[in-house]
């Protein structure tokens, strides 16, 4: 569990790259997890929002509150996925602090082991593996195929720039820890998908599926995504995928192969100050 520093509103330019526990107004407190890699990438401090143990005063914030805490705040950005069911009064006055609505997240967790696909795809020289080493060709060039993800639909955020973040984002998913890993489509040695997964104590959560796009709907995504289910399955641990909303492609693919919504889906906002 993180370690949160509890400061004072005014001392948060003095705490930018930690953990830390800020009440921006009485009964109004935010507790932030520090993202070092976002940071660097966006050159300013950058923050999870935690809505489990951040409180949210039903109180409405009127105009000079708002413009008393943004005078006094430092540039950052802060990124929240807030469940459905969060109070719509806290809703409103994040909105008017600035946090702006970016997409509605769907959370997905295997439960059928007994969706088998067609595990051959149509290209016969396809061969799906877990990789120990990112180094294959290709591999990097596959952050350039989204462009659904909640940092292309942030107005703040310059496509190119996104593509990069994602290209960065694969660059630096380093699968030789125990905790990191990656399988890979290759066809002739050339990464044609990729799957990335993140291992905890209880989960093993699929942090992205991708299949290049002049490669998608010859079966590879799916032969791809079975070799995964079949080695995380004996580790007896929960496997879980979000999707956003609008991807109903993705979202249907998830489902067909053995993946069902077990979660509230979660809205997504993102908080630029400055």
């Amino acid at each position: 569990m993180n370690k949160y520093e509890k400061i004072l509103l005014s001392d948060w330019s003095n705490c930018l790259n930690k953990n830390i526990q800020v009440e921006l107004y009485p009964g109004y407190q935010l507790v932030l997890d520090y993202l070092e890699w976002d940071s660097h990438f966006f050159n300013r401090p950058s923050y999870f929002l935690n809505t489990d143990q951040s409180l949210f005063a039903r109180e409405k914030l009127n105009f000079s509150d708002i413009r008393q805490i943004n005078l006094v705040i430092p540039p950052f950005v802060i990124w929240a996925k807030l469940p459905l069911n969060t109070d719509p009064s806290f809703v409103e006055n994040y909105q008017n602090l600035g946090a702006k609505f970016v997409e509605t997240e769907i959370n997905l967790r295997y439960f059928n082991q007994f969706v088998k696909s067609n595990l051959k795809p149509n290209v016969e020289s396809v061969d799906c593996i877990k990789a120990f080493h990112t180094s294959f060709k290709g591999f990097s060039e596959l952050g350039n195929e989204f462009y659904l993800t909640r940092f292309h639909r942030d107005q703040q955020i310059d496509k190119k720039l996104a593509n990069n973040l994602w290209v960065n984002y694969f660059n630096n998913f380093r699968c030789n820890r125990p905790d990191k890993h990656v399988f890979l489509a290759l066809e002739n040695q050339l990464v044609v998908g990729a799957i990335l997964i993140s291992e905890t104590n209880s989960n093993l959560i699929i942090d992205v599926a991708v299949i290049k796009s002049q490669k998608q709907g010859k079966g590879i995504g799916s032969y791809l995504m079975q070799t995964v289910i079949d080695w995380c399955l004996p580790t007896g641990k929960t496997i879980t995928v979000s999707s956003q909303h609008r991807n109903v492609q993705a979202v249907n693919y998830y489902i067909k192969m053995g993946f069902s919504v077990f979660d509230p889906p979660r809205d997504v906002f993102h908080w630029w100050n400055k």
